[in-house]
């Protein structure tokens, strides 16, 4: 069996990578920071006066052999921060998600010896194609409460999941258009935040560097399901295949992720092509 991508197909004839793969997302994030200012502030419902940081892929180490967290867009501003992730896929524990962002969130902004009131209000927004509870509710608030008593506990978190399947259901046209985008990759006429979107999507599909690595993360994840389907049957494992897949998405993504965060478009190239050099980048960054 081969390793390594096949020859890149042209855009004319290769599938279109829509907004939901994570790194049309992040791309669209970081190429246009005036779009994600105001997928901020749509999500949220308010005007961000000023954001001192917009990132995306922003990573928070975790100790010894904690997991670590890797948001999908991370934004700060003087009494903010933010996490919006988009989820393309069903994500069966994203109570404990958001619970395990929420510490990583609050951890990565308070200084040793701080004191808790430093802590600034906190927002985690999920935009899920899939509806994660089943309830057909286009927008679910999380906000932590006291049951048996009005109490103001001033924790100051606050947790939102946007159901794009719910986007009909959704009143505000603003969050209305966003979800249908995300659901389907329909561009409302006249919203000119969704249609530059829609813009920047179709440039990326034309970057013959990003496509190169969204496809070579695609066939280097269906070589590692394929090997280890083999082994498994071996084995008389039966649930080879499905682990195999997820150790090989999750080892290359980190790959691609921390060479984009580098700016090393070069080295991401190479590996496209290369799998000797991307096993010696596997070793350089230490990823097992």
């Amino acid at each position: 069996m081969e390793s390594g991508i096949k020859a890149l197909e042209t855009s004319a004839n290769r599938p279109k990578v829509g907004f939901t793969h994570h790194i049309v997302f992040q791309e669209v994030m970081r190429r246009e920071p005036v779009l994600a200012k105001e997928l901020l502030e749509r999500v949220l419902g308010f005007q961000i006066e000023r954001v001192e940081l917009v990132q995306t892929e922003h990573a928070v180490d975790a100790h010894l052999s904690s997991r670590g967290v890797r948001f999908d867009l991370y934004a700060k501003g003087s009494d903010k921060v933010i996490d919006v992730e988009l989820q393309a896929t069903e994500e069966p524990d994203l109570g404990r998600r958001m619970r395990y962002y929420q510490g990583a969130l609050d951890a990565s902004v308070l200084s040793k010896g701080a004191k808790y009131r430093g802590l600034p209000e906190s927002y985690i927004v999920f935009l899920c194609r899939r509806d994660p509870f089943e309830r057909s509710i286009p927008r679910y608030t999380i906000e932590l409460v006291c049951e048996e008593d009005d109490i103001e506990l001033r924790a100051d978190m606050h947790w939102l999941v946007y159901n794009a399947e719910a986007s009909r259901d959704e009143m505000d046209p603003k969050i209305r258009n966003l979800l249908s985008f995300i659901q389907d990759g329909t561009a409302t006429q006249g919203d000119p935040f969704i249609e530059g979107i829609a813009a920047q999507v179709d440039r990326i599909n034309e970057d013959e560097e990003v496509m190169a690595m969204i496809f070579t993360m695609q066939d280097e994840i269906e070589l590692q399901a394929d090997l280890a389907y083999e082994k498994g049957i071996a084995e008389g494992e039966a649930r080879g295949e499905a682990r195999g897949k997820a150790e090989g998405e999750n080892r290359l993504s980190r790959l691609m992720a921390l060479l984009l965060e580098a700016n090393r478009l070069e080295d991401a190239k190479h590996v496209a092509t290369d799998p000797a050099y991307r096993e010696k980048l596997f070793k350089e960054l230490a990823i097992a």
